[in-house]
C-alpha cells in the first residue's frame, strides 16, 4: 500500500517538476516584439501645453475667431503629426 502511495507522490513530483522547466523555458524570451519608437507621449504632451482654447461660450464667438482658433490648433496639431 505505501509503495502505491510512494509512487504517486514521486510522479506528481516528477510532474511537478517538469512543468516549472517546461515554464522556465517558455519565459526565457519576450512575448512581444520590441517597441521601434516610443509611444509618443511626451510629444502629445508638449502640443496638449501649446493648444489653448477660446475664452468664452464657443456659441458666443463669431464666424471669424472661431476659424481662427481652429487654424492655430490644426498647425499645432500638425507639428505633432510630422514627428
Amino acid at each position: 500500500m505505501w509503495k502505491w502511495i510512494l509512487r504517486i507522490v514521486i510522479a506528481i513530483a516528477v510532474l511537478v517538476l517538469a512543468l516549472k522547466i517546461a515554464d522556465r523555458l517558455a519565459r526565457r524570451g519576450s512575448p512581444l516584439p520590441a517597441i521601434p519608437q516610443a509611444n509618443g507621449c511626451d510629444t502629445l504632451l508638449t502640443v496638449a501645453h501649446k493648444a489653448s482654447a477660446p475664452q468664452g461660450d464657443l456659441a458666443d464667438l463669431g464666424a471669424e475667431a472661431s476659424g481662427s482658433s481652429v487654424k492655430r490648433t490644426e498647425k499645432i496639431w500638425e507639428g505633432c503629426t510630422r514627428h
